[in-house]
Order: structure tokens, then C-alpha cells, then sequence
């Protein structure tokens, strides 16, 4: 499954590191709607300290759009 953000394009199950920081620099995360939600949050759950619950995804029937849940 490949991710976009910042005119980027990253593998996530490989570039979780970077996904979180897209998340934490508070840019809008695309991930493509073949991905399944269970997918993308299971490997959310694989950076250290965080689980899929402080993450929130929109789908725009294109693609889904996740950011950070403020706490």
C-alpha cells in the first residue's frame, strides 16, 4: 500500500516513521481508497506509543484524507 503526502509517494508498511511525521507536521495524509481502514490503521499501530484510536480518517471516494485526533 503506497501513501501520498507532500508530493511524496511512500510504502507504509516501510515508511511508518514518515507517515507519522506527515501527521505531526499537521499535512493532510492521501491514502488511496483501495486500502482498506482496518489496513491503514493496523499499521498505524505499529509506530511506537500509538494506536489507531488517536487517528481519524474522511473518505472522499477517492481517497482517504487522516489527521492526528487532538487530545
Amino acid at each position: 500500500m503506497d501513501i501520498h503526502f507532500a508530493g511524496q509517494y511512500a510504502t507504509v508498511s516501510v515508511n511508518l516513521c514518515l507517515l507519522y511525521a506527515g501527521i505531526k507536521q499537521g499535512l493532510i495524509l492521501l491514502l488511496p481508497e483501495a486500502a482498506s481502514l482496518d489496513e491503514i490503521k493496523t499499521n498505524l499501530t505499529q509506530i511506537k506509543g500509538h494506536a489507531a484510536e488517536d487517528f481519524t480518517f474522511v473518505s472522499t471516494g477517492a481517497q482517504w484524507i487522516g489527521s492526528q485526533v487532538k487530545k
